[in-house]
């Protein structure tokens, strides 16, 4: 097989792991939740309302509907699981690419926590 080859078996590995599908779980919920993606955009309108006006009273109140929109977001257990689900598949790619860089220069990357590898990366 060529190098390829093991690429897409590779890709294909991954996107039946269970992090990928808990990651795509939880994104079809985050996008079904029509009132949390609400919140996000006019958080993200809000961001974009304070680039374009220095009045004080104005970014006051923009942030201050900011920190409430945010609160809320953050409260939102969709919200919590899409973006933990996101974590643990860059995690997930993360050690992939490592172990690959290792197969590849007989190196392991230093994650600085040397209870993993007890100090011998140093």
């Amino acid at each position: 097989m060529d190098i390829l080859e093991k690429a897409r078996e590779l890709g294909t590995l991954i996107k039946q792991s269970e992090e990928m599908k808990r990651c795509d779980a939880a994104e079809a919920a985050y996008d079904a939740d029509e009132e949390l993606r609400a919140l996000v955009d006019e958080y993200n309108a809000q961001d974009s309302a304070l680039a374009t006006n220095d009045d004080p009273e104005f970014v006051s109140a923009i942030q201050e509907r900011m920190t409430k929109i945010y609160n809320s977001v953050m409260a939102n257990p969709v919200y919590l699981e899409y973006i933990q689900a996101q974590q643990d598949v860059a995690k997930l790619m993360q050690e992939v690419n490592d172990e690959i860089n290792f197969a590849v220069t007989g190196q392991r990357s230093c994650s600085h926590d040397c209870s993993s590898c007890g100090g011998s990366c140093h």
